[in-house]
Formats: C-alpha cells, sequence, structure tokens
C-alpha cells in the first residue's frame, strides 16, 4: 500500500465512515423515501477517492494514507522539521476531498452539507424511480467486480484442472504452461466468461432485480431479498467449462463400467471393454500406486448400446 497513515475517519470526522456521513444528512432530509440511499452512500465515498490527490487514498477501514515527502520518522512518528504532524501536513487536503471545494456555497449551506447534497441529488427519488441500489458486487461477490471474481476462479481452474485443458485440445504448450501457474485468468477470457456469467446470474435473481455492471438494482420500496444465495446458485465452474473448455470428456474406471452397467467384476467389464473395441482414454496412480486405465464415458455408453445381441446377457458373467 502506497503511503503511510496519516489519519482515521472517526479520529476526524463526527462518525465512522462516509457512508455513515451521507445516511446522516439523508436522514435529515426526508430519509430513505427521498433519496436512493446506497447509491448516494457510494458516489460519496467515489468523490472522496477521485479528490484525493496522486500518493493519497482512503483505505479499507476508513484510513487515509498519503505521502512522507518533507517529515522525517521521530520514534514511529512522521513529522516535519517543525514538529508538525503528517496530518497538520496534510489536513487541508483531505477536507477538500471530504468536504469539497471551499467556493460556491450559499451562506445558509456549510461548505460538508452543500457538498454532500448536491452528491445526493441524482439519487433523490422521484415519481419516475422504479428501482434502487440493492448492493454492490464487492458486497455480494466479495471481489472488486465481476470480472475480478471471473479472472481469480479462472486462475484457480487452470491451476487444478490443467489437464483437462489440454485434454479439450484447444490451447498451445505455453497457454498450458501459464495455467498451472495460475496465468490462464486473462483478461479477454475473464471478460467472455463474466458475460455469460452476469446472464446466469440475472436469470437466478427474483423478478424486478437485475445485475448492472457491479451493482444490483431492485424495485422500491426496499425488500429483504437474499441477493447471495442467487448468486451461489449459480454455478460458475460450470460456466467456465462451457465457455473456456468446452464439453469435458467424461472418463470411468473399469470399476465405474461395471458398477454403471452390472457387470459381476472390473474385470468382467474389461473383457466386455475389450470386446467392443474401447481403449483407455488415459492412464492414471491410484493412490495406493496401482494404475488405473480410464476410459471415455460417452463411447462407453454408445458402444453399450450398439452392441449386438442386445437381449443376450452373457457379457455380465464374470
Amino acid at each position: 500500500m502506497n503511503g503511510v497513515p496519516i489519519t482515521s475517519w472517526s479520529g476526524t470526522y463526527p462518525c465512522a465512515s462516509p457512508e455513515q456521513r451521507m445516511a446522516r444528512f439523508i436522514a435529515d432530509n426526508g430519509g430513505e423515501d427521498a433519496y436512493d440511499t446506497l447509491a448516494a452512500q457510494r458516489a460519496y465515498r467515489q468523490a472522496i477517492e477521485q479528490a484525493l490527490p496522486s500518493g493519497f487514498r482512503l483505505a479499507p477501514g476508513n484510513v487515509f494514507y498519503g505521502p512522507t515527502d518533507g517529515t522525517q520518522n521521530v520514534d514511529g512518528v512522521w513529522q516535519t522539521p517543525s514538529f508538525h504532524s503528517l496530518f497538520d501536513l496534510h489536513e487541508a487536503v483531505i477536507d477538500a476531498a471530504v468536504d469539497g471545494p471551499a467556493e460556491g456555497y450559499p451562506d445558509d449551506d456549510y461548505r460538508g452539507h452543500g457538498y454532500l447534497r448536491r452528491i445526493a441529488e441524482p439519487f433523490r427519488i422521484t415519481e419516475n424511480t422504479t428501482s434502487i441500489l440493492y448492493a454492490t458486487w464487492q458486497e455480494i461477490g466479495g471481489e472488486r467486480s465481476v470480472e475480478t471474481t471471473v479472472g481469480a476462479a479462472l486462475s484457480f481452474f487452470g491451476r487444478r484442472h490443467v489437464e483437462q485443458l489440454a485434454d479439450s485440445g484447444r490451447y498451445d504448450l505455453e497457454t498450458l504452461g501459464r495455467a498451472v501457474s495460475g496465468g490462464f485468468g486473462t483478461a479477454d477470457r475473464s471478460r467472455d466468461v463474466a458475460a455469460a456469467y452476469r446472464e446466469a446470474i440475472n436469470e437466478a435473481l427474483p423478478d424486478g432485480f437485475a445485475l448492472k455492471d457491479d451493482d444490483f438494482y431492485g424495485p422500491r420500496p426496499r425488500r429483504d431479498i437474499d441477493l447471495k444465495g442467487a448468486v451461489k446458485s449459480v454455478n460458475l465452474e460450470q460456466i467456465i467449462i462451457r465457455c473456456a473448455v468446452g464439453e469435458l470428456r467424461e472418463l470411468w474406471s473399469a470399476e465405474q463400467v461395471a458398477e454403471e452397467f452390472g457387470f459381476a467384476s472390473a474385470a468382467s467389464a474389461r473383457r466386455a471393454l475389450s470386446r467392443w473395441g474401447v481403449r483407455a482414454t488415459k492412464y492414471q496412480e491410484t493412490d495406493s500406486g496401482r494404475v488405473q486405465a480410464l476410459y471415455d464415458a460417452a463411447q462407453v455408453r454408445a458402444k453399450h448400446a450398439s452392441r449386438p445381441g442386445r437381449g443376450h446377457r452373457s457379457d455380465l458373467q464374470a
């Protein structure tokens, strides 16, 4: 993280966060019936972040960070040669981001109050307002954006399923090598999967709700809704398989073939597979160190369905 801590929000302003400050303003000016509170709160935080000069930031936990230029660390405290603190040095910069510019407000509307009003005004609820902000993706999905979530999932998938990626025949050795190192979640691939993921999420949401960009919108008045449950009901890994891999081959061991078709033993299944002309697709080592043959399940099903003398069950004998 760039810079060092200057001051906390709660240590500087009489509330816990920018969101609480905006909520208090809205409560004093008509309440949630007058404004889309969540949208106004988010806009206020974004305005602060955008107003802070390069080298400054409002970090998670609502702590302001900034540069140490012109100061020195004396026993763990950053101060100027004239013993001013970092907050003394940067107070005007932080106030300008939090309360807005010093000019342009009516005499009866003090600076910070007027700035909050300007930010909240676009989110005033009117008779034409049909939807309001319910939550951001970060609140529901844990990442800053849908694409960030998908990129992380792609990287994880690539590390765990590089053999399936190779079996798909879609990727060269260089791409597979990057997948092993967690580099499967490229921007282009994330964008394509994210588009399908967004579509699936919108289908899973109740009527009247929608994921737009990285925000969830729904009807007013606000009501309780399990947005996290709707998102969790969408299987992102299956979407990755469909979009980035294609249909993965299902592979069966001889034991699974025997169970599927009622053979007396794995040995019986192997003899039948040999008669049907089904060869092992790959071999893997089991936990016990035994080498196990695996067969393409789709091919096994097709051969079983088209085998000669389907009414005769001598093939089930050990």
